[in-house]
């Protein structure tokens, strides 16, 4: 049995304002009307498939199954986006 689950993300054109005030951080950044999406499809038995472009996003991946005790798991990772990766 496979899981799926995406997600469609807002690019931003950047950080508008970064600091702290008070020794308490701050970012204010400008969401824009461009989306990327990410797509995980999970199940026993599988290798682990992600884009060869997208090393820390499959890093990600595994580690968040390893520690959710599902090191196991493969599947596939999509990620689509008309904004560079950055």
């Amino acid at each position: 049995m496979s899981r799926a689950a995406a997600v469609w993300l807002p690019g931003t054109c950047g950080e508008l304002v970064q600091g702290a005030i008070g020794g308490q951080p701050f970012l204010v950044s400008c969401p824009i009307d461009v989306y990327a999406r990410v797509a995980v499809e999970l199940a026993p038995g599988v290798p682990l498939v992600a884009p060869a472009d997208a090393p820390k996003a499959a890093a990600a991946l595994r580690a968040t199954l390893a520690h959710c005790g599902a090191a196991a798991l493969g599947g596939r990772l999509t990620l689509d986006s008309p904004l560079p990766r950055g």
